[in-house]
């Protein structure tokens, strides 16, 4: 792809996701596939941006088993499509999502200088939390939203 190497690694997930809605419990059986065509090739400072790692899923187990896996892949990608079908309990409400992401431009002659990537003085890292239930910060929109409010 835009003349370079690339490996092509074929993913697939299947688990099933138990959720309470209204106090009713339900079972959704969720099968992912994802194919991932990746670069060695390319080694830019700004490249950083996307392969911070594996989106999570908020199951630690599963977590770790596909970072694991997606460790293996080394590189840049340049394409990436993901599809997810979702099944509900006894086979119904059955969704499928495709999900690409590709490179379709690619300019490997700009020279931009690694100051671009440093991060300035006097920066400092903070993280948007929510307030703990049932409190409610000044002027945060989302206390009105997600409670304490």
């Amino acid at each position: 792809m835009h003349g370079l190497a690339t490996t092509h690694a074929r993913y697939r997930t299947s688990y099933d996701m138990k959720v309470k809605v209204l106090g009713m419990a339900r079972t959704n059986h969720v099968d992912s596939e994802q194919e991932i065509w990746s670069t060695g090739e390319l080694a830019d400072p700004a490249l950083g941006v996307w392969l911070r790692g594996t989106p999570a899923t908020g199951f630690a187990d599963l977590d770790e088993l596909v970072e694991a896996e997606m460790s293996k892949l080394q590189g840049f990608p340049l394409k990436t499509v993901t599809r997810t079908t979702t099944t509900g309990q006894k086979g119904k409400r059955e969704q499928t999502t495709v999900t690409t992401m590709e490179v379709t431009e690619l300019d490997r002659g700009v020279d931009v200088p690694p100051s671009t990537f440093e991060i300035p003085e006097g920066y400092q890292r903070s993280e948007a939390m929510l307030p703990a239930e049932g409190e409610e910060e000044e002027g945060n929109p989302f206390s009105k939203i997600f409670g304490g409010g």
